[in-house]
């Protein structure tokens, strides 16, 4: 491999220089018109007025209520490891913004672990103006990794308290969790946003390799790829989000995407709109998912549709693949309450022990022990395991 410079293999590269060490600094510029796929930089401002609004349904919580656009930042460091240890520090920090209606990306790279406060400084920097973090698996990864440099080094008054982060894998995972093995931005990008990543592209598990033949070799050629990669995780988000915030706009207007986890989706809208709610289980419902029977079910008992409620009970059991109490105790809340039997009642919950499997675990015990007083009431008596099995 030629030998290269930074400068020379990243020529609009500049050094900065801070209090502490010197950071290399590349700054690319997006127009609105530039597209991320089939998703251009302006559609985000179509999200304005809704942008909290829309956060705080995609993160399932009031908290992104609080997010102000003009604040935001897309984050996407890039590490030594990914483990949280004294010795895994960041090298390579991607952050992108919005400048009026151009999105910035400016990313900061250290030549040597021995500069890495200077990257710290500029992280400082940025955090005191901007301090609305969008990440991707950040929750878990990039914005620890921070607050982990940030409490080695000691030397620096930023509280990540102050921060909030929104990580898009969580709301990823809440629209198509189930449908992909590995809910990466590159499988979200290729589905999505019909966006291919070009051969300069390297896989994430590389990078920290890449890196360390950086440091013994000190050739560039090593880094342009890393460079390469970060840009685009941070533009992925950007396109992944205003994705996100489309689907959101079509469920509000009654609108259902195919290729979502209804199930999942129908969670984010069951207190802001019960039809949204009931219409997402409802086509889950037809597509087979086991999984929207359950919260299906308390739908109908909620609305008192017994005969509907009852339907669902018996198909849970139908296509029972591992023992659950739920369908059993509620069949035979149905039967004593509504149909009045106390024999069906009791018949269930003979069943349910029948098939409950392993009586030696805790939770199985517990069960049992619901179950015995449940026979205890119906049968007015007391009656042992052994004594209501053999009686059946």
């Amino acid at each position: 491999m030629e030998f290269k410079t930074l400068k020379e293999i990243l020529p609009d590269g500049e050094w900065v220089f801070t209090p502490f060490k010197e950071v290399f600094k590349l700054k690319n510029r997006f127009n609105p018109s530039d597209k991320i796929g089939e998703i251009k930089i302006s559609d985000i401002f179509n999200y304005k007025e809704n942008f909290k609004e829309f956060l705080s349904i995609l993160g399932k919580s009031k908290e992104y209520k609080n997010f102000e656009f003009d604040k935001i930042l897309f984050l996407d460091v890039e590490s030594t490891g990914y483990k949280f240890s004294a010795g895994n520090l960041i090298f390579l920090i991607g952050i992108g913004y919005f400048s009026k209606d151009k999105f910035i990306i400016e990313q900061y790279f250290i030549e040597d672990p021995l500069n890495e406060m200077g990257l710290l400084f500029i992280i400082e920097s940025f955090f005191k103006e901007r301090n609305h973090i969008i990440t991707y698996n950040g929750k878990s990864f990039d914005f620890y990794a921070i607050r982990d440099r940030f409490i080695f080094s000691n030397k620096f008054e930023l509280k990540l308290s102050n921060a909030m982060n929104f990580d898009l894998l969580h709301s990823s995972r809440r629209l198509w969790g189930d449908l992909f093995e590995y809910l990466g931005l590159q499988t979200l990008e290729k589905k999505f946003l019909k966006f291919n990543r070009s051969d300069d592209d390297v896989p994430g598990y590389l990078i920290p390799e890449y890196y360390k033949n950086y440091l013994k070799f000190r050739n560039a050629s090593y880094i342009k790829n890393i460079f390469y990669h970060n840009l685009m995780d941070v533009l992925s988000m950007l396109g992944i989000l205003v994705y996100q915030f489309n689907i959101v706009k079509m469920i509000l207007n009654y609108e259902y995407p195919e290729n979502i986890n209804y199930v999942r989706t129908a969670e984010l809208f069951k207190t802001i709109d019960k039809k949204i709610y009931k219409d997402l289980l409802l086509i889950a419902f037809r597509e087979g998912e086991r999984e929207s029977l359950k919260p299906l079910y308390n739908l109908y008992k909620k609305e008192k549709d017994f005969d509907k409620s009852y339907q669902i009970l018996n198909l849970m059991l139908e296509s029972e693949r591992e023992f659950d109490y739920f369908p059993y105790k509620e069949l035979c809340i149905y039967y004593e309450r509504v149909e009045k039997s106390k024999d069906k009642a009791i018949d269930i919950l003979k069943k349910a022990l029948k098939n409950i499997g392993d009586l030696s675990l805790k939770e199985n015990e517990k069960i049992v022990d619901d179950i015995i007083k449940r026979l205890d009431r119906l049968k007015k008596g007391k009656w042992s395991f052994s004594e209501i099995m053999k009686n059946d």
